[in-house]
């Protein structure tokens, strides 16, 4: 079980079959192409264009705060200027009607617009794994989040690798908050979140 969850999980191929390890939440829980390319940075933007798209293809009457959001628009930024929305600056650049259809599109499927959204929702977290340090002949991982423990991950990996006991420990840099340990083990995950106090700082200074 343990070496299947390190080839799965952590063990990485390049273009010449050299091998290495590090710790990427996509080989758990993959990203949705079209949310993948699509930045978390949009700002007002995903919200003119949705409404522009809702109000011009689906003929969708607007509420008061969105029908002067568009009409405080010129022409030219409503259907001439074209948007860099994507993450890849290869990718082209958008109407603010296409962009508003693919907003929309993933909104309808996924229940969010951007990779920003979706990885919060998924992962618990802004951002993947960084700064992973993988030993697999010891059965140990360390890695860093944005803010968050990423729970959902780990959530899955009891449901992916039900004969595997894993026991992690999070802690937040701004030392005693964001504290705890999750156990997995037969399946389940159980996430014990410690309250502010000496234990929490000491868990957090031991981590640091």
């Amino acid at each position: 079980a343990l070496r299947s969850f390190f080839e799965s999980c952590c063990l990485i191929r390049d273009e010449h079959e050299t091998e290495s390890y590090g710790f990427d939440f996509e080989r758990i829980i993959p990203v949705p192409e079209t949310i993948r390319i699509i930045s978390g940075e949009e700002g007002k933007l995903a919200d003119r264009a949705i409404a522009l798209y809702r109000r011009d293809i689906l003929g969708e009457e607007l509420a008061e705060p969105e029908a002067r959001m568009l009409g405080a628009m010129s022409p030219e930024e409503l259907y001439g200027r074209r948007y860099r929305i994507f993450l890849d600056e290869r990718k082209p650049m958008l109407t603010l009607l296409e962009a508003g259809k693919l907003y929309s599109e993933n909104e309808r499927s996924y229940g969010v617009r951007s990779r920003y959204d979706w990885n919060c929702t998924n992962w618990g977290t802004k951002w993947n794994a960084c700064e992973a340090e993988v030993s697999p002949e010891d059965g140990f991982i360390v890695f860093e989040t944005a803010w968050a423990a990423p729970l959902p991950i780990y959530r899955v990996l009891a449901e992916q690798f039900p004969d595997l006991r894993i026991h992690a420990e999070y802690a937040d840099e701004d030392i005693g908050f964001n504290c705890g340990r999750i156990d997995i083990s037969e399946g389940r995950c159980t996430v014990t979140s410690l309250p502010e106090g000496t234990e929490a700082v000491e868990l957090a200074c031991e981590l640091w």
